[in-house]
């Protein structure tokens, strides 16, 4: 089952320049800790116990990083959650049962079903 990593940075509180730098390097270690990006998602073919730890400690490791030269990266992390994938629905796209489509008899497949 595939599960997806939602994290949202701070933009509205933090300095733009340390949240795009934060959220490069996530998006580094994330792809090398096995996860694609999928929109601003990161998923991974993993029950979601097993992708959260994975998250999590790449999500630490940075935070490490940070503390270690006197800052945080846990203060520009707005949002960080797993969800699994099956269940996100994109609200971008129309919804399946409004989908219409138009058939026009051209005869074209006739020979197929007649």
């Amino acid at each position: 089952m595939a599960t997806a990593i939602v994290i949202n940075l701070d933009y509205e509180n933090q300095a733009l320049a340390q949240c795009r730098s934060l959220w490069a390097l996530i998006e580094a270690r994330m792809l090398v800790a096995g996860f694609s990006k999928t929109s601003r998602r990161f998923v991974i073919d993993a029950d979601t116990d097993s992708a959260c730890k994975k998250a999590r400690h790449v999500m630490d490791a940075i935070e490490a990083e940070y503390r270690a030269k006197g800052g945080s990266a846990s203060v520009c992390v707005r949002d960080f959650y797993a969800v699994p994938h099956s269940v996100i629905v994109d609200l971008t796209t129309p919804v399946s049962h409004s989908i219409e489509v138009d058939m026009m008899a051209t005869g074209a497949f006739q020979k197929f079903f007649g």
